[in-house]
């Protein structure tokens, strides 16, 4: 797609007359009418009955139709806004074949049944227009529930709406909603009829952004948006993503936060380490089948559920073959946080009255005239290249053609470690105002995941990931775990069951991540290790003839505990081949697996200041 896809179709006027295009009918008078009009008389004297020119394809140019005879504009790359299709469209124009040319697979309606029941042709027994099972039936197409309209599933996604497609800007965008508003009111006119309209927009960007905040450290990053209050737990944090990711992301992210995914596959990836090395051969990618559906916390997860123990005689093979092993498992996320002896919340801000037909509303009428007006943000007349949405959007464009030309050298997975040990509080002023600037991007702007995704710099990176982990609300091992794996640290199975499930899961794929680096020494792992512990812990621990984090107001971790902790992370490992290996050469697991019990335990003052590849 090129940029000039992007312009508006108002705009182009080149290709379009502008007297074609109506005007809308709304003023104060005819609103007031419409308010004392019965219901079932105001769609046919208002909207022009079977005359209305949406229903209409003879009153519209060919550029207000990107679907032949409907009026539809592609308002996204991968979003289409049209109005709702006949009967008789889809089966003369071929509206199936149309969308699946355009790789359309997710169809939303925007309408309740019975809406517009005087607009155009008589509707069917469905309620609309069409019969939804004409596009459900069709393996490539699907249905989808309003909400998830605002994100839409896999592939391009079309709305069928009278009003418009625009909540889904400020969720997959990460725009404000007077941008949104602006932006689809220039791809599709006469869209966003009312004040009713325009406020359900604004209220779902408070509902939001807030919730997609990916950094919100002790220090408060705001970049204008985020509340003193906007720290949270990993529990919580898991919720709010699952809220706003949706398709293929929302699966492959249940358990585990996206930003550690992201950070911890780009390392790998810039060191040639992406491929699992362990006998499980998980691919660590976001697909239809969640890789974590290999995890070992998916097994115990599912033995809980069933009241009963995980046991080591149960084979790999066995757990594919299980039909009810799968990645979708419990739409449980993780316990609650009542044992942390404080609740977060989840505002939940709904739109008003997001259902009302667009030709009855209970607001004042939207003049076109006044929009910036009614839009109250001190903003007039927008240039088309200051609206957030085109910005967003070419940058977008932009960062697709750097990744397609992106080359770089490999680097060592001893650099790897180097860069994850480093005490980033000594990193120059530059490098330090570059995280800073990424933790404010990420909770402002949808294009920050793909530069993550491009970012080269191995202490960028390595911050990033420890930002997040120290100041999550609460620790992942608190007091309470931490005390719990002293108890029960020999036994790894119980200890590890016993544990939050989320926080499982984010142990696990950390631990992974590690075993993932390779060539790597065992002193080398155990200091990674020991990073990660202090990151999950919240506290500072001896490492490289210093307490890491430095610059954190941590405490320190006593030493009985960390040669635990220490000692029950690397049987975690141990467990996690021993449970995924079947019938694997016996020489070469032997690699992985470590001892549960007796492995050996460093003084704080004992470590070794070396990383170096064996």
């Amino acid at each position: 797609m090129d940029v000039g896809s992007l312009i508006p179709a108002g705009l182009l006027s080149n290709r379009l007359d502008l007297t074609t295009v109506p005007a809308a009918g709304y003023n104060k008078l005819s609103e007031n009418l419409r308010k004392l009009t019965p219901l079932s008389m105001q769609c046919a004297i208002f909207c022009g009955g079977s005359r209305c020119k949406y229903e209409n394809p003879k009153a519209w140019p060919p550029v207000h139709m990107a679907i032949q005879d409907v009026f539809s504009h592609w308002v996204t790359e991968d979003v289409l806004a049209m109005a709702r299709p006949s009967t008789e469209q889809i089966e003369k124009r071929r509206i199936v074949a149309q969308f699946q040319a355009w790789g359309i697979k997710t169809i939303v309606n925007l309408q309740t049944p019975g809406e517009h029941a005087s607009c155009g042709g008589p509707l069917e027994d469905s309620g609309f227009a069409y019969d939804p099972n004409v596009f459900m039936t069709h393996e490539r197409l699907r249905g989808c529930d309003t909400w998830k309209a605002l994100g839409y599933g896999e592939g391009r996604g079309v709305c069928c709406a009278r009003r418009s497609s625009c909540d889904s800007l400020p969720r997959g965008l990460r725009v404000r909603a007077n941008d949104a508003i602006r932006f689809v009111r220039l791809k599709r006119p006469n869209a966003i009829q009312t004040s009713g309209q325009i406020l359900c927009v604004q209220e779902f960007e408070h509902y939001v952004l807030p919730q997609m905040i990916v950094f919100a450290t002790r220090e408060t990053i705001t970049g204008n948006r985020i509340s003193s209050k906007s720290s949270c737990g990993l529990h919580s944090y898991l919720r709010k993503q699952r809220n706003m990711l949706h398709g293929y992301e929302q699966r492959t992210f249940k358990q585990i936060p996206k930003i550690v995914f992201i950070i911890c596959e780009r390392i790998l990836q810039l060191c040639d380490c992406q491929a699992d090395n362990s006998p499980s051969e998980i691919e660590f990618l976001v697909s239809s089948s969640p890789f974590a559906q290999k995890f070992l916390c998916n097994r115990i997860e599912k033995n809980l559920k069933d009241g009963g123990s995980m046991k080591h005689s149960y084979s790999w093979a066995d757990s594919l073959a299980d039909a009810t092993f799968d990645g979708s498992g419990s739409s449980t996320i993780c316990g609650d946080d009542s044992n942390r002896n404080t609740s977060e919340d989840i505002s939940a801000m709904s739109c008003s009255s997001p259902e009302v037909p667009s030709c009855v509303s209970e607001y004042s009428v939207l003049d076109d005239n006044l929009i910036d007006d009614v839009l109250g943000d001190g903003i007039h007349d927008q240039d088309l290249y200051d609206n957030g949405c085109y910005k967003e959007l070419q940058s977008q464009i932009d960062l697709k053609a750097a990744v397609q030309s992106q080359v770089h050298d490999f680097v060592g997975a001893d650099q790897v470690a180097k860069s994850l040990l480093f005490d980033h509080e000594l990193l120059p002023e530059a490098r330090r105002a570059k995280v800073r600037e990424y933790q404010i991007d990420l909770n402002n702007r949808q294009t920050a995941w793909q530069r993550l995704e491009l970012e080269t710099d191995l202490h960028v990176l390595s911050a990033l990931l420890y930002n997040w982990l120290e100041n999550l609300k609460y620790p992942v091992l608190g007091t309470d775990d931490l005390s719990m794996i002293v108890v029960w640290g020999n036994n790894i199975e119980k200890c590890f069951e016993k544990l939050e499930i989320c926080d499982c899961y984010l142990i696990e794929y950390l631990l992974r991540f590690v075993s993932r680096l390779r060539p790597l020494s065992r002193d080398g792992q155990t200091l990674l290790i020991k990073r990660l512990m202090a990151a999950l812990t919240q506290q500072s621990i001896w490492i490289n003839q210093g307490l890491l984090p430095s610059g954190k107001e941590f405490g320190k971790l006593r030493g009985g505990t960390c040669t635990k902790l220490e000692e029950f992370f690397f049987g975690l490992m141990s467990l996690i081949m021993e449970i995924n290996t079947m019938e694997f050469d016996q020489s070469v697991s032997n690699s992985f697996r470590w001892p549960t019990s007796n492995s050996p335990s460093h003084d704080d003052d004992d470590d070794e200041d070396v990383v170096h590849s064996s």
